[in-house]
């Protein structure tokens, strides 16, 4: 999968989904994602659309995806590969130092870090 002007979050998402075998989101689909989660922020701050961000007015929808199109934020991201049967989660430099580490079990389930599952 390419990537399209400032869109590398969805080209991401679109590499691991296409390789696997499942099919591909557009960018609307990841601009619902953003606007979802916007207005779950809105919610979280008592409907505030904009908010102070490192010292700036920020509107709310715009944290999780530029109004521009694409630089969609690592939770819309994540809410892709979740939506697709996958998970996604952060890995400290750390854990990146063992690896190891990253594929140990604990009761049972997986602590890959990365995207992982299947659809």
């Amino acid at each position: 999968h390419g990537q399209v002007g400032a869109t590398c979050g969805m080209a991401a998402v679109n590499n691991l989904l296409t390789n696997s075998g499942a099919p591909g989101v557009d960018a609307e689909y990841m601009a619902a994602i953003s606007r979802r989660l916007g207005a779950a922020e809105a919610l979280l701050r008592d409907g505030e659309q904009c908010v102070q961000e490192e010292g700036a007015e920020q509107n709310v929808a715009e944290l999780y995806a530029a109004a521009s199109g694409g630089h969609f934020d690592v939770q819309t991201l994540q809410i892709a590969f979740e939506e697709s049967g996958f998970q996604m989660w952060y890995v400290s430099p750390q854990r990146l130092q063992r690896p190891e580490s990253l594929f140990a079990s604990e009761r049972g389930a997986s602590k890959a870090g990365g995207a992982s599952g299947g659809a």
